[in-house]
């Protein structure tokens, strides 16, 4: 049972400690439910406004109501006190998920269930700014909860329980603005959830360095990892999710998690598409109580200060607590088992416990806020005290020669509250603060030497893109090195010829007429230098360009459509320009002028309806053009008299057919007179049609034929009969004397050989 009470609750186990905050499983008494308790005693810490800002900042996450956000049941303050009541879970969290064989389907549901708790969180105008696996807790098989709150922020709050000029975040999944130390918004917690989703497809973290300070760099300057091949189709969701610039990400959850589901159907929901890797250590945080030496472990909830210095580096003496080593994981602290003495604990929990970050700024230094403990030590308990303060003492020597600051402090703390002015106690503090000093020192170098290296990278990879022809990226590459040393004359140099180059591309997208391409130019100039007036001036003056611009297209298309005589098409070519744009009027008159022509024409040839068209495309562009008019007000009445003649036309051919017909009628019946009656009079009224020419070849076909049958019987006075009629009809016709020339000469011949008989 704990040692203190909280109206409202019973009090059970301890479930976990950092060196601020404990947590308890306790029971809510009006609810009858077990919960977890985050109790912070305010008398061990120096800051008086502490409880004020605690109280105010962890109801940010009481504030938040979602199926996949930690529960928060209730904030407040008793005596000395702050706790916060909040879900008590026990399925662990994602980090030990991913270490197994993680199917698809987990993935899944890890993505929607967390992109849908961030969009509720960013609609709310809060930022996590710690999303990682171990921040991503399991309540069931299938369900998935967003933990730790605690150092949210709201994105219009200046208000935060880390100090100004602090930057808190895990280096292997914060955002590059989150790395840069700039405002945050919804966009930078969806870029660690990209981190997150790399990780749970790939089992590592795209950046790794042998530092927090490199590694968060890296965030800023390196390219974006690819893929293994198997995964390679999840690639543009990465390269959009791990863009540098926020704009350039998705822009909320949901596009987040469509993007990312794009290609589940190139997989199973049962595919564990990465094995877990076992010929390498894996990627985890050492046993309660190990010490984390080296730079073994950069996934940390660090904080940074305004010197640039990481406050819980290695030498600050940072502990993880595993689950290999607790019962379940509650609300981002683990269990903690107890070995030896109350005092002689562990810092483990503390880089765990996102929520109440003790990492607080000590007047901007970089320093800690301690516990301070105050109660005097009775005059009886002196010999024990004496014992106890030997073995602080050697314990805290331990710890710094360890560089363990942390740990340090928390035995001097104890040792200043068991024996107050001791010179001992006094000199180890001085030794304690020079260690500090020291370590400030170490970061700042640290954070020189990395900051050097990355500049370096910067400009050589923005010259060679520079040279490359890609003036955007390359500025992309000087701009981020100018960010890191802003004294740079390299980087800004290269950033100058960078936007000097884009305003180049953009000048000749302008002579090209691709406005388009001239906007997208120069918007990538501006992003490069936001703050430069003429690229503002120029982007702004663009549309009017383009507008001139298309103007001049339109101009020059109605002249081109005019060289082809398409008049209807030239005419509205030019009619869509601007009327005072220079060869608008004269291209609408001789588009005009050509549809008036070819109106006349399809006059001339009774097409009225196509000169009717013609002249109302010129009534449409120029409805007082004298000469369109009087045509168009023509054409009635010459559409009716031509109508007219028309139909005295069909007339007169229904009339020549029905003789025609008559006539071949009394051919076919061998009436040749009467045959001949009636093609004498087709051809009085009719000798023009068709049928008066049908007609007459019928005829002189049937007197062909005739004259040869009376030639068979020897009738030469009929033959030649039918050849003098069959002559009156076509004259011209030289059958005719061939006939007459054949009747004669067999009619002789007969004649002869009648004589000789």
């Amino acid at each position: 049972m704990a040692k203190f009470e909280i109206p409202g609750y019973e009090i059970y186990e301890q479930l976990g400690r950092g060196g601020m905050a404990s947590v308890y499983r306790a029971l809510h008494i009006n609810l009858d439910r077990e919960v977890a308790i985050k109790v912070i005693d305010t008398d061990k810490i120096a800051d008086e406004s502490f409880s004020e800002r605690f109280v105010r900042e962890a109801r940010i996450s009481a504030r938040l109501s979602h199926p996949h956000i930690l529960q928060i049941y209730d904030v407040n303050v008793y005596g000395s006190l702050n706790y916060i009541s909040m879900e008590l879970l026990h399925g662990g969290d994602l980090e030990d998920i991913i270490r197994g064989a993680m199917n698809q389907r987990t993935i899944y549901q890890v993505m929607a269930q967390m992109t849908a708790a961030l969009d509720y969180a960013a609609a709310k105008g809060y930022v996590h700014r710690d999303i990682k696996p171990s921040n991503i807790m399991r309540r069931g098989s299938d369900d998935f909860v967003l933990a730790d709150f605690g150092i949210a922020k709201a994105a219009d709050s200046s208000t935060q329980m880390t100090q100004a000029g602090l930057l808190v975040g895990t280096p292997s999944y914060m955002s590059p603005e989150q790395a840069e130390g700039v405002a945050l918004d919804g966009r930078s917690d969806l870029y660690s959830l990209a981190v997150v989703a790399y990780e749970m497809l790939t089992k590592t973290v795209p950046y790794e360095a042998d530092s927090a300070v490199s590694t968060a760099v890296k965030h800023l300057t390196e390219k974006i990892p690819r893929l293994p091949k198997h995964l390679a189709a999840y690639q543009p969701f990465l390269d959009k999710g791990m863009a540098k610039k926020a704009d350039d990400r998705f822009q909320s959850g949901y596009e987040l998690y469509e993007a990312f589901c794009a290609v589940r159907n190139q997989f199973s929901d049962d595919d564990v598409l990465t094995q877990p890797r076992s010929d390498s250590p894996q990627r985890k945080t050492p046993a309660m109580g190990t010490r984390l030496d080296g730079d073994q472990d950069s996934d940390r909830t660090v904080v940074w200060s305004d010197t640039g210095s990481p406050i819980g580096s290695r030498v600050s003496g940072g502990y993880q607590i595993t689950s290999s080593h607790a019962d379940g994981m509650i609300s981002g602290i683990r269990n903690e088992r107890r070995t030896g003495s109350s005092r002689r604990r562990s810092g483990a929990g503390k880089w765990a416990l996102a929520a109440i970050v003790l990492t607080l700024a000590a007047g901007g230094a970089g320093g800690y806020l301690y516990l301070q403990q105050q109660n005097p030590v009775p005059a009886e308990d002196l010999s024990v005290q004496n014992g106890e303060l030997q073995a602080l003492l050697g314990e805290a020597n331990t710890a710094l020669a360890a560089n363990d600051l942390e740990r340090a402090r928390e035995l001097l703390d104890e040792a200043n509250a068991l024996a107050p002015g001791k010179a001992a106690v006094a000199q180890l503090e001085r030794n304690w603060l020079d260690a500090r000093e020291a370590l400030q020192q170490r970061g700042a170098e640290e954070v020189q030497r990395v900051t050097a290296q990355n500049i370096e990278v910067l400009l050589k990879d923005g010259r060679a893109l520079a040279d490359s022809g890609d003036p955007a990226s390359a500025g992309d590459k000087f701009q981020t090195a100018l960010r890191l040393d802003p004294e740079s004359a390299d980087a800004r140099s290269g950033l100058e010829e960078a936007v000097e180059s884009l305003g180049a591309r953009a000048d000749d997208a302008i002579a090209e007429g691709d406005f388009t391409r001239a906007e997208s130019e120069l918007n990538a100039a501006l992003a490069l230098a936001p703050q430069q007036e003429t690229l503002k001036q120029r982007l702004a003056e663009l549309p009017a360009l383009a507008e001139a611009r298309g103007q001049q297209q339109l101009v020059s298309e109605g002249q081109a459509l005019l060289k082809q005589n398409d008049f209807a098409a030239a005419a509205k070519a030019f009619a869509a320009a601007e009327p005072n744009t220079p060869g608008v009027p004269e291209g609408l008159a001789a588009s005009a002028a050509g549809l008036v022509a070819a109106a006349q024409r399809d006059v001339a040839k009774h097409k009225y309806a196509s000169a009717r068209e013609q002249l109302a495309v010129v009534q449409q562009w120029a409805p007082d053009h004298p000469e369109a008019s009087a045509l168009m007000a023509d054409i009635p009445a010459l559409e009716k008299a031509w109508q007219q003649e028309q139909a005295a036309i069909a007339a007169r051919k229904a009339a020549a057919s029905r003789r025609a017909s008559e006539a071949l009628q009394a051919v076919s019946s061998g009436d040749l007179d009467a045959a001949r009656q009636g093609y004498d009079a087709l051809m009085a009224e009719f000798p023009e049609m068709a049928v008066t020419r049908d007609v007459r070849q019928r005829l002189l076909d049937a007197y062909t034929e005739a004259v040869r049958e009376e030639m068979e019987v020897k009738s030469w006075d009929t033959a030649l009969s039918l050849i003098a009629d069959g002559q009156v009809v076509a004259p011209e016709q030289a059958v005719w004397k061939e006939l007459q020339e054949e009747v004669e000469y067999q009619s002789a011949n007969d004649r002869r050989r009648l004589g000789a008989y």
